[in-house]
């Protein structure tokens, strides 16, 4: 989700001419949805949950592998074990990149 506005009135002036607001967590879970999408060859949403969709360890490393690759963090692979729902791991994953 990005919205974007100008700045054209006074009360604006100390605001940047254009303003651009990305909602990260939103897209780290689109993310995840399309990543795991490829990985089940099915359809995934946010309350997806990484075993009833078929899951295992083998997967799991691909999943991570694709997360350091994408977003450059290094993460175990038993961290999916712990957070198995799309949208819980999206959090999990937004906190990460926020305390870099």
């Amino acid at each position: 989700m990005s919205t974007r506005s100008t700045g054209t009135s006074a009360a604006d002036s100390s605001a940047p001419e254009d303003q651009v607001t990305v909602d990260v967590e939103g897209e780290i879970r689109l993310f995840l949805i399309q990543t795991l999408t490829e990985l089940f060859e099915s359809t995934v949403d946010a309350d997806s949950d990484f075993f009833e969709l078929g899951g295992d360890s083998f997967t799991a490393m691909r999943l991570i592998s694709r997360i350091q690759a994408s977003l450059g963090l290094e993460l175990p692979v038993t961290t999916i074990f712990d957070k198995p729902r799309v949208a819980e791991f999206a959090s999990y994953l937004y906190g990460m990149l926020s305390e870099e």
